[in-house]
């Protein structure tokens, strides 16, 4: 790949013109733009073989990292999945052996030109694609949830649609959510919200008692806040 160096900005400029990466070929520069840290990144109009154009940023497509304008994604994304999970003979999941966030343990891949969960890719595969095409399916669909509860199962019958609300409840349930007194950031035990709850006095009263705010004392007696404690 030949690099064209200039004086413009005091930056190296790539000529990345006529250079065909996958389906795409460079056709037009459209100038520079400053990314998120800040830096200018030069653009580049390029046209997949499909005849869609898109822009590109020429650091990313200098490190190959685009092929096409996302024409090949569903197929190539769930070619990936496929070929990059194990069946757990136990529990019947798919373990997918891709990327995963250390945090949440979910897995993500590149698809439609975006970082998207493998599992919900999967759950469109495998349920919904006969119906829908994967923009319906994003708009119509909130979240894809795990009846297993391990979070990089792909195995479309250990998965279910529903909103962010039946995500939180279900996660609450199976004990993932440290609620009350197991959260890091609680400042009250659970004896005293139930004390809390039943005092009597002017909530501005309560606060001062118990070291907390008065608007921890109104959700508290309002059961916006520590509702599945005062219910037992």
């Amino acid at each position: 790949m030949r690099k064209l160096y200039g004086e413009k900005e005091n930056h190296k400029k790539l000529n990345l013109l006529g250079v065909k990466l996958g389906l795409l070929t460079v056709i037009k520069y459209l100038g520079t733009q400053p990314d998120k840290t800040g830096k200018r990144r030069s653009r580049w109009l390029c046209q997949c073989d499909c005849g869609k154009t898109i822009e590109v940023i020429g650091p990313t497509f200098k490190y190959e990292s685009p092929r096409n304008c996302g024409c090949l994604n569903p197929k190539e994304a769930v070619d990936r999945i496929l070929s990059r999970y194990f069946k757990d003979e136990k529990t019947g999941c798919w373990n997918y052996t891709g990327g995963k966030n250390s945090k949440s343990g979910h897995c993500r891949l590149s698809f439609h030109n975006k970082k998207e969960y493998v599992h919900r890719v999967s759950y469109w595969h495998h349920k919904k694609s006969k119906m829908l095409s994967w923009e319906e399916f994003q708009e119509k669909t909130e979240e894809v949830c795990h009846h297993c509860d391990n979070p990089c199962c792909i195995n479309p019958d250990h998965l279910f649609e529903g909103t962010q609300s039946d995500n939180m409840k279900d996660a609450a349930k199976k004990g993932r959510i440290n609620r009350g007194a197991k959260n890091h950031n609680c400042k009250l035990t659970e004896k005293q919200v139930k004390e809390i709850y039943k005092a009597n006095g002017t909530q501005k009263e309560i606060a001062v008692l118990y070291k907390t705010s008065q608007s921890n004392v109104f959700n508290i007696k309002n059961n916006n806040s520590w509702k599945w404690l005062n219910k037992e």
